[in-house]
């Protein structure tokens, strides 16, 4: 029996996400969040990766939470009782994307 392939695990904005880990190119460590190129070209980030999973078990995204989650994902799980959102390598979701540095005008209030 075959083990299946090896998911990715990390950590953005509060939420456990998971991506193939054929996808991945290249691992950069940063402060403050690790930059993630993926074989098709895309740049992810994340603020912390858990490291390689083999037991995740993808399940279809529920189409009735589409309406309250509008990116797009390859599937859920649950990886140690924790929610996981899938990520399609062909298809990042912006939650994941690079975050471009933003300086503030310390004169300026908001």
């Amino acid at each position: 029996m075959s083990r299946p392939p090896p998911w990715l695990l990390l950590r953005r904005h509060g939420v456990l996400w998971a991506l193939p880990h054929a996808a991945l190119g290249e691992l950069s460590a940063r402060r403050p969040a690790t930059t993630l190129e993926l074989r098709g070209g895309a740049t992810l980030e994340a603020d912390e990766v858990l490291g390689l999973a083999a037991e995740i078990e993808p399940r279809p995204f529920p189409r009735c939470a589409r309406r309250f989650y509008r990116d797009t994902v390859a599937g859920l799980a649950v990886w140690r009782r924790q929610p996981v959102v899938l990520v399609d390598p062909g298809s990042a979701p912006p939650s994941l994307a690079v975050e471009k540095e933003n300086p503030v005008n310390g004169d300026e209030i908001r």
